[in-house]
């Protein structure tokens, strides 16, 4: 069985919105360690990856993130 997906622009729309609260985070990739614990077997090692969250800059505080959620709200259509 091979999954076949279709773009909807819905779907699109809504993934761009949510990342429109926070325009003014830069991206960043960052360089961690990781605490890999106990839980991996031989054959998992060099196959653990894994990614972590930047810090939000001071500039996108609580005031920041709520005039991007009424800028998004008021251009969306009803």
């Amino acid at each position: 069985m091979k999954l076949q997906f279709k773009h909807q622009k819905f779907q699109a729309d809504a993934a761009k919105a949510v990342c429109d609260v926070f325009a003014g985070q830069p991206y960043l990739t960052p360089s961690y360690m990781m605490d890999k614990g106990n839980t991996l077997t031989f054959l998992d090692q060099g196959y653990y990856t894994g990614f972590g969250n930047a810090k939000f800059i001071s500039e996108l505080n609580d005031a920041k993130i709520l005039e991007n959620i009424k800028k998004n709200s008021a251009r969306q259509p009803n």
